[in-house]
């Protein structure tokens, strides 16, 4: 998650830096050179609105956590997974969007299937979990979270 904010930072100060010379070319009343570079300012606001987007996914999936493996830097949750900087959603688009269709959990990894009636996606991640206990636990709250049964296997 901080990787992520770091870059909504660095994305931050490059508007910013594209956007000041913009306002200053507007303010000596120069519109041609002032329209141009605020057309080459759309480009890193775009970076940012959508980074932005992607840090709030990411912190919904933080706050609503099922399983986290943090020396894998992963984290499970009701609206979707976040490996990394990289962001999955799911559920959060109604009965149309995505969904989390298949989990299963064996004794070293647990795998995740998602999409929609048109295609789906699978990842498989280790997920640390070390007795029968917690697997039943976290078993439990897939079912109790996002309605989907988790297939366990050489417990």
């Amino acid at each position: 998650m901080s990787s992520l904010q770091a870059k909504q930072s660095h994305l931050a100060w490059l508007t910013v830096a594209a956007m000041v010379p913009a306002v200053l070319l507007a303010i000596l009343q120069m519109p041609q050179a002032a329209r141009i570079c605020c057309a080459l300012s759309i480009l890193p606001l775009g970076m940012f609105c959508r980074h932005a987007w992607l840090l709030r996914a990411a912190a919904l999936i933080e706050d609503n956590c099922i399983l986290a493996v943090p020396d894998q830097d992963v984290v499970i949750s009701t609206f979707g997974l976040r490996r990394g900087a990289r962001v999955y959603r799911w559920g959060c688009n109604g009965v149309q969007g995505i969904r989390l269709l298949h989990v299963a959990i064996d004794r070293e990894h647990i795998w995740l299937v998602f999409g929609d009636d048109i295609c789906s996606e699978s990842v498989q991640l280790p997920h640390g979990l070390t007795d029968e206990k917690s697997v039943g636990l976290t078993a439990g709250k897939f079912r109790q979270e996002t309605g989907v049964r988790a297939e366990v296997s050489g417990w």
